[in-house]
């Protein structure tokens, strides 16, 4: 591949960012920090600097991908947590069982993040973002996600990810569209899969020996529409094609005038040219508010025992719950301790004794937003076992989600949960569908919520809302199983319409 000795300098990304602005500090203590930004919430145990300095990064980089895409005003639906670890050891108490990854995108249900190592990468010395690019690169699918939420195929989402997060944050200037080392490496190394299968095919329909190729195939097809205006203008008129349901390939071919070989021809003498991004320069990075706290003492045993909870993604329940009673022992007084101790019972262990925790901890902080969720979906939860309790469970359980949304009007999870509530025999209210969309607008990436959604709509008879809510999910490359059940209510709305659509038949 040509590349431009002067792109492969500036593929620095957030590391340089930092490096211009000052070196990073060690806390000795290892404390958890929590910085707190206005689109973002930075947890790192490294120090207040470092969390302070991250925060900065990831809103210099929000502000660059909203000004790409035309976002500058949109608001934040809510901020998202990033959570800052050291090594693999650590990743692995969030996602056990996952090997040696540098990091994940997490859209559970009852909580949406980002944990990544800082300053490892992809484990290679072409990795020229030390690690930053991890975050980098989910963090452009959760912003896809929140602001276009129509679904894109995989290439393009997988794409987009990588094109961006070799990104250039300097202090005078940004450069975008710089040289991925690593694709390009895997595109020279491996034999291409065809195109009519790259732009087709779910990231989940590409064998595991084929998914650095498939990743780098996707990067440069991004690239190479990304970087040329009349094929970026094109890309508008492909995607309603794709998304109506017209074959990829033939799709391509209707837009953009090239087939499966065709397109192949033109991405290897493409690769084999300088490859052109885009510069930007400015009078210096923003400057937003960043507050800066550390974390109740607890948090040090406990924080990533928590998001391991907040998954609901554990292999050895017991073992997990054993160890949250150990560690919450030391610390018996400590809120913090107990928050992540009822949180514990309340799903895996003795529930009676979990909720009679919360209203320990609820007498004692009655806005405690967290232990009113939690109060909350203990009693959901009990509901879906006991289906003869079921109508005061959930009566209950509305009381403690009423109170939170007195609290946060926009907090997803308390309206998805009042909506769980409000589930019934009969006809879906009006309210209930609002409370639904909204909780749809505010968490577009969680597709539980996008599930619920769907249906009720579909029980109120309005198929078209439903069928926006499920779109986004059956398209979505990382959606697996709620992927696959997304498109089976898709068919049945397709299904429901064209039954609709024929003229019944006259009595002989």
């Amino acid at each position: 591949m040509g590349i431009d000795r002067r792109a492969v300098i500036a593929a620095g990304a957030a590391s340089a960012w930092v490096a211009a602005t000052g070196a990073r500090s060690q806390d000795a203590t290892r404390r958890w920090m929590r910085a707190e930004s206005p689109h973002f919430v930075v947890y790192s145990a490294d120090g207040e600097r470092e969390a302070r300095e991250y925060a900065l990064m990831l809103e210099d980089f929000d502000g660059v991908l909203r000004r790409f895409h035309g976002k500058q005003d949109a608001p934040a639906a809510r901020k998202l947590p990033v959570y800052l670890v050291r090594d693999n050891d650590q990743l692995q108490k969030v996602a056990p069982g996952s090997g040696r990854i540098a990091g994940l995108y997490s859209a559970s249900l009852q909580e949406i993040f980002i944990v990544a190592i800082k300053g490892i990468g992809d484990h290679s010395v072409l990795d020229l973002t030390v690690g930053d690019n991890v975050v980098l690169h989910e963090y452009v699918h959760h912003f896809i996600m929140q602001y276009f939420p129509d679904g894109h195929p995989s290439w393009l989402a997988e794409g987009l990810p990588e094109y961006y997060s070799t990104i250039d944050l300097k202090p005078k200037r940004v450069f975008v569209g710089g040289p991925n080392n690593l694709r390009a490496f895997s595109l020279r190394q491996r034999a291409w899969l065809s195109m009519d299968k790259v732009l087709g095919s779910r990231r989940t329909q590409i064998d595991e020996q084929s998914m650095s190729v498939f990743y780098g195939q996707a990067w440069l097809l991004t690239h190479y529409v990304w970087s040329n205006a009349e094929r970026r203008q094109k890309l508008g008129a492909y995607l309603d094609r794709y998304r109506d349901g017209e074959n990829a390939m033939t799709a391509w071919t209707a837009v953009y005038g090239d087939d499966a070989k065709g397109l192949e021809v033109k991405l290897k003498s493409y690769m084999n040219t300088r490859l052109m991004g885009v510069e930007m320069t400015r009078d210096g990075p923003p400057s937003p508010p960043v507050t800066v706290a550390a974390m109740p003492v607890g948090a040090d045993d406990l924080l990533l025992d928590v998001l391991l909870l907040k998954r609901q993604l554990i292999n050895d329940k017991e073992k997990q719950l054993a160890r949250v009673r150990t560690v919450a022992a030391r610390r018996p007084a400590e809120r913090y301790s107990r928050l992540a101790l009822a949180r514990a019972e309340t799903q895996l262990g003795d529930r009676a004794a979990g909720e009679a925790l919360l209203e320990k901890l609820l007498a004692e902080k009655p806005d405690d937003l967290e232990a009113l969720q939690l109060a909350a979906f203990s009693r959901i939860n009990s509901a879906d076992r006991r289906p003869a309790d079921a109508p005061a469970l959930m009566t209950e359980a509305a009381g403690y989600l009423g109170r939170a949304n007195k609290l946060d009007p926009d907090n997803y999870l308390t309206l998805y949960g009042y909506a769980r509530t409000q589930r019934g025999e009969g006809k879906p209210t009006e309210n209930t569908l609002n409370v639904l969309a909204r909780a749809v607008e505010l968490a577009p990436q969680q597709p539980n919520i996008r599930m619920l959604a769907a249906t009720t709509f579909m029980a109120a008879g309005s198929f078209d809302e439903a069928r926006f809510f499920l779109e986004p999910a059956a398209n979505n490359p990382h959606g697996g199983g709620l992927a696959a059940a997304a498109q089976k209510l898709l068919d049945q709305i397709d299904a429901k319409e064209a039954a609709q659509a024929r003229p019944a038949s006259k009595p002989s």
